[in-house]
């Protein structure tokens, strides 16, 4: 989740693409368009040289791969049908979802997405960086983790795999679909399949990159290997990485290496700092004002609270640099000391890891550290955990079965 609300403020200030118009793009690079909407993030665009090292976030980079493939396979579906008007339409975000048959639906879902098409997302991701220019890939990997201030997020992570199987379940016995705008919306409100990690990981390796398998989460593993290196880069999708010092950070939706010159935004702490009007030092209590995965600014009862970032930013702007965000709970003041530790890259070793029950079952989109464990478990004939019974037993195509689908 990384910090609340970051992303936009980088939207507004122009280190970020707006992406809204781009959510079903095949393209695993930068968005053309997005430097002729805003001057000012097409100002921050610079060259990568070839042959730098990338550590890449590899639970980040698996859903970037994965959002790719799954526009791919929407058009493939669409375009490939016999409806005339259907094939008219240039992008799934167009498609009316009640033109499409109920066959067309069921390929539709993401978990029936032919893995051939992930693993061809990857290698086009590999082999323009290493192949084309040299690029050293280190992918970092979740492991399963957790320290103890993590646990009500991860808490509340648990509540979308059921929903998604849920949602599952509802088209299969009454024909419902849930709420979205867009054929595309799909992805985030259908189970993806059990083994997309584990395909990405496998077809990596062939293709040389390194791989990291981390105890506990690799944001801050990452971020501290690629740091005071001018020639190593972090990539990924998570704000938490502006916040860590001397790290080049890049983005996914600003990287582009498909041309003779690998060109991207790169975010640093000190240029965000020096942009906004703040010392350096006061990045972390920005993070910890505007809330992160640690802690929450509506619970916390900090000395000073405001949903606006701007007010936030003005609110700092008027302290000195020694100041330091409060709480007036033991607990939170606490996970305050922990989060400037951890973005300073200070010893963790004080602070306990969280108890895991012995399936692993803390799973979400952002925290894939224990899909090795049901991968395993989906390669045996029994059903996922989270996946209801009922639908289980629901043969509702002629083709292939709700139950084959579980375990894909």
């Amino acid at each position: 989740m990384g910090v609340h609300g970051w992303n936009w403020f980088l939207k507004e200030e122009g280190w970020l693409p707006d992406t809204r118009q781009s959510c079903c793009s095949q393209s695993l690079w930068r968005n053309p368009s997005s430097l002729s909407e805003s001057d000012a993030f097409a100002s921050r665009i610079v060259p990568i040289p070839d042959r730098s090292v990338l550590h890449v976030d590899g639970n980040g980079l698996a859903f970037f791969l994965h959002r790719a493939a799954y526009a791919r396979h929407l058009a493939k579906v669409i375009k490939g049908g016999n409806n005339k008007q259907l094939r008219a339409h240039s992008n799934a975000c167009t498609v009316p979802k009640q033109s499409l048959s109920t066959e067309q639906v069921r390929r539709l879902l993401p978990n029936f997405m032919p893995l051939t098409l992930l693993s061809d997302a990857v290698r086009e991701f590999a082999s323009q960086l290493q192949d084309k220019h040299g690029m050293k890939l280190l992918v970092y990997w979740d492991g399963e983790q957790r320290r103890v201030f993590k646990h009500e997020t991860d808490k509340h992570r648990q509540t979308r795999r059921p929903e998604e199987w849920s949602n599952v379940q509802h088209y299969c016995q009454y024909g419902m679909m849930p709420a979205s705008k867009t054929i595309c919306e799909w992805e985030y409100v259908f189970p993806k399949s059990r083994l997309f990690t584990t395909q990405i990981m496998n077809v990596l390796q062939t293709c040389g990159a390194e791989t990291i398998h981390c105890e506990e989460e690799a944001d801050h593993i990452i971020a501290e290997r690629a740091s005071n290196n001018p020639n190593h880069y972090v990539l990924g999708n998570d704000s938490d990485f502006c916040f860590f010092p001397n790290v080049n950070y890049i983005p996914f939706a600003t990287l582009d290496a498909q041309h003779n010159t690998t060109t991207a935004c790169v975010i640093r702490r000190a240029e965000i700092a020096e942009s906004i009007g703040l010392p350096e030092e006061l990045m972390v209590e920005l993070a910890i004002l505007m809330g992160n995965d640690y802690v929450d600014p509506r619970d916390a009862k900090l000395n000073f609270h405001s949903r606006n970032v701007y007010d936030l930013v003005e609110h700092l702007r008027d302290q000195v640099e020694s100041y330091r965000v409060t709480s007036q709970v033991a607990e939170i003041e606490e996970a305050l000391r922990f989060i400037r530790i951890l973005y300073n890259f200070g010893d963790l070793s004080e602070f306990p890891f969280d108890e895991r029950d012995s399936a692993g079952r803390v799973i979400d989109e952002n925290d894939m550290a224990c899909d090795s464990i049901l991968d395993n478990i989906a390669l045996r004939p029994t059903i996922p955990d989270e996946v209801p019974l009922e639908l289980a037993k629901l043969r509702p195509f002629s083709d292939i079965s709700i139950k084959d689908a579980a375990l894909r």
